[in-house]
């Protein structure tokens, strides 16, 4: 009887002590993202490790599955050297809403190793206060999920698509959810926020980027744990600020500054995506907020780093405590407008009309006693509404007595109406949005808030043409063969696109430091085509001629 039971035993054991002979250094996990290539569309998945000759395999197995049925069988015979043998296989998987198993195992048919729900997809990071990890039920979990949004948890060392253990954050997870549905691209999440925190808590330690110890460091040793290297993620997405709600403009600047080269050192997204905060979370308790309230401007200013995108928060309705969106659309509406933006810049979408958060421009005297004020919203292209009652949010720095009595839009220009001459040598124009609701705004087509803004200086200049344009950039040779020119002082930070006279999108490339471009259009049909260029402010068409 006892002899029974150990044959058993062994019986039993057997598949286990073989499978210890196997030593498997790079297998896929349950639930793993890999980066897609976005010209293939695919994502390659290398398996590896060494095989030693006690086990007595003499090949091994990979199967690949694709959702469930049998893509691919690969076979890797053994050749022992030392008695040891070195086996590596390669697949490819593609991008989509489609889920790989990966099963390895030996000749004789033990199972080595197995994965199953990994996918191919893209990857984002976002980080800031609590608005970035909040959602519309406070801090209870997401009432659905999605198989193909996807987060890597550091402690645990495992992937997951369950929204429940730990925070996806309301706007990173309807964006992600967006991605989903209208590009059947899985998304990876990386949500590294904590409320209240000021900027300087998400600053990296110059002598130990990963130091568990600071919230840069565990944020990036999740990315890396999870087996990405700089360059892998598109988009870093940034909201935060109400905890620097009276840090200096130049200040919140700087230190942004530091942590936006950081970031371009150690994730070099492709772009930057940056909610502008309002006030609220107590801000309008300080009696003189509208004088010391910095950070919307510093927020805005910041659009003047390569590669970045201001988003507004204005025009959105706040929860019941007045900072946070609770009971509100207001998170899925702020995923929204950052999606309609990711949408031009990776997805090959065609809608630029609206997307971007109305900004200011040209601000100037009319006429020589001072009373009336105009204005430029850009892009200027778009669209803009003027809501009941926005002419109380704006104010004179320093000029209490002077208050704009009404105001209107005309296109793109806005006009003030002032209740008096403005006297003062070097006076400043401000506007914080309004607290709480989502009116009165001035919004454009899509109900995006104007960007608010904070002293800045009207000119004497009463030129109401004087306004922001890349109407005089340049094209050179026209007509041409083979390579063409483009040049602007405006270039930086622009997108520029070639179109035919159908429409269709033959050309897009990003302008992030330069003043010129050169596109080479020897494989572009001859024809009429359109050059536009765009970015968060304004766009410009010219005709091109290639022959």
């Amino acid at each position: 009887m006892r002899d029974i039971k150990k044959i058993l035993c062994l019986f039993i054991l057997f598949p286990y002590l073989v499978v210890s002979q196997v030593s498997v250094s790079q297998f896929p996990k349950d639930l793993q993202l890999f980066k897609r290539d976005t010209i293939s569309n695919t994502a390659t998945v290398t398996i590896s490790g060494q095989v030693e000759a006690a086990s007595g395999f003499s090949s091994l197995v990979l199967e690949t599955y694709e959702n469930n049925v049998l893509l691919n069988s690969l076979h890797h015979l053994l050749y022992f050297n030392d008695n040891v043998a070195d086996f590596e296989f390669s697949e490819n998987i593609t991008a989509g809403l489609i889920s790989y198993q990966f099963i390895l195992k030996s000749n004789t048919g033990v199972i080595i190793r197995e994965a199953s729900n990994v996918v191919a997809g893209d990857i984002y990071i976002m980080n800031g206060q609590s608005n970035a990890i909040r959602n519309s039920y406070a801090n209870s979990p997401f009432p659905y999920q999605n198989n193909f949004i996807r987060t890597f948890l550091l402690d645990a060392q495992e992937w997951s698509s369950d929204p429940n253990p730990f925070i996806f954050g309301g706007i990173g997870y309807w964006f992600a959810q967006s991605i989903v549905d209208n590009q059947n691209i899985p998304v990876l999440l990386l949500n590294g926020g904590e409320g209240g925190k000021s900027i300087s808590h998400f600053q990296r330690n110059e002598e130990h980027a990963s130091d568990l110890e600071t919230n840069y460091g565990r944020l990036l040793s999740r990315y890396n744990e999870a087996h990405f290297t700089s360059g892998d993620v598109r988009g870093i997405i940034w909201f935060q600020g109400e905890a620097n709600a009276f840090t200096s403009i130049d200040n919140y600047v700087s230190a942004y500054n530091n942590l936006y080269e950081a970031w371009n050192e150690d994730y070099a997204p492709d772009y930057y995506y940056i909610f502008q905060v309002r006030y609220g979370c107590d801000i309008p308790e300080t009696s003189e907020y509208r004088k010391h309230f910095q950070t919307p401007e510093a927020h805005r200013r910041l659009g003047l780093f390569a590669n970045t995108r201001i988003i507004s928060t204005n025009a959105t309705t706040k929860g019941f405590d007045d900072c946070h969106y609770y009971g509100t659309n207001a998170y899925a509406n702020l995923a929204n407008r950052l999606y309609d933006i990711v949408a031009y810049d990776f997805y090959d979408s065609n809608n630029n009309s609206g997307i971007y958060s109305p900004n200011v421009e040209n601000i100037r005297f009319t006429n020589s006693i001072k009373n009336q004020i105009k204005f430029d919203l850009i892009p200027e292209s778009d669209t803009y509404f003027w809501q009941n009652g926005v002419e109380n949010d704006f104010w004179i720095e320093d000029n209490n007595d002077i208050i704009v009595s009404n105001g209107s839009i005309t296109g793109n220009t806005v006009t003030l109406n002032l209740s008096g001459s403005i006297t003062a040598l070097e006076p400043k124009l401000s506007y914080l949005g309004h607290n709480p609701n989502d009116s009165p705004f001035i919004i454009n087509q899509n109900s995006i808030g104007m960007l608010s803004f904070k002293e800045i200086d009207i000119s004497d200049s009463t030129l109401a043409n004087d306004k922001f344009s890349i109407d005089d950039f340049s094209i050179y040779p026209n007509p041409v063969t083979d390579v063409v020119y483009i040049s602007s002082k405006l270039l930086v930070n622009s997108t520029v696109v070639l179109y035919d006279i159908t429409g269709k999108k033959v050309y897009k490339g990003e302008q992030s430091n330069k003043n010129l471009i050169k596109i080479d259009v020897s494989n572009i049909s001859s024809g009429q085509y359109f050059v536009k260029i765009l970015n968060q402010y304004t766009t410009s068409t010219k005709l091109l001629i290639i022959k």
